[in-house]
């Protein structure tokens, strides 16, 4: 027997571990799964640590797992299964104002110049609130709306919120009305489709937008006028209570 070890930053030892237990838990859901089937007479019989070794030898001696049987259970098998690292930057880190380390899954440090590439390069990331005395966590906001949020913004939104747009709403971007860095929230109430000239127009000139609680937005131009713009009414088709008889 023999062991090998590898030696590198924190945050890819934690990438590589948490890939490889995400593969070894999900060929084990598949092997419980068949054991429970009465046509299936195999059982495997590893524990999880066993499957993580296999799958790393797997890994760096063909490139892939030598056996995948977790295609009708994941789309696109093993080899879709992605690492998760989460990341805590203290706020004045994240803004380079200061160089005060930050943490890998809350336990590994690693330096603030490392933490903010891992930031800008990341697909998603959540604003935590905490106590300025306690520390306690408040608040968890995240930046990006997630996909069932976007699902629903662009069924009430269907095209572009400035009046007379009619782009539609897949080719739009998702703006924030009250500015996420200022504390606005990623919420419903605060989000809205624009196209990038109308986005574009919000952000740099002196055109506003106030979203209003039945989801209208009150554009105010720069010379004080204003315009509201309502979402699609929607059309739904209910049942006759009293059908016409045949």
């Amino acid at each position: 027997m023999a062991r090998l070890g590898v030696i590198d930053g924190a945050v890819k030892i934690r990438a590589m571990f948490d890939r490889l237990t995400r593969q070894a838990r999900a060929v084990r859901d598949v092997a419980r799964d068949a054991a429970a089937s009465p046509d299936t007479a195999v059982t495997d019989t590893r524990t999880l640590d066993q499957t993580r070794a296999d799958l790393l030898c797997d890994l760096v001696l063909a490139g892939q797992p030598a056996v995948d049987l977790t295609g009708e259970l994941l789309p696109g098998g093993l080899g879709a299964i992605r690492a998760h690292v989460a990341v805590t930057v203290p706020v004045r880190t994240a803004a380079g104002l200061d160089e005060r380390g930050a943490l890998a899954d809350g336990q590994s440090p690693i330096d603030a110049a490392t933490a903010r590439c891992l930031m800008a390069g990341a697909p998603d990331w959540d604003r935590v609130l905490t106590h300025p005395v306690t520390a306690t966590v408040l608040e968890v906001d995240r930046y990006r709306p997630t996909p069932a949020l976007r699902r629903r913004l662009a069924a009430r939104d269907v095209r572009c919120r400035f009046p007379g747009c009619r782009q539609p709403a897949h080719r739009c971007q998702v703006d924030h009305n009250h500015d996420h860095a200022k504390g606005g929230r990623t919420s419903l109430g605060n989000l809205a489709h624009l196209c990038l000239r109308h986005h574009t127009l919000k952000t740099e000139t002196p055109w506003t937008a106030e979203q209003r609680p039945d989801g209208s937005l009150l554009w105010t131009s720069p010379l004080g006028r204003t315009v509201t713009d309502r979402p699609e009414t929607t059309v739904a088709f209910v049942p006759d209570p009293d059908p016409p008889p045949f």
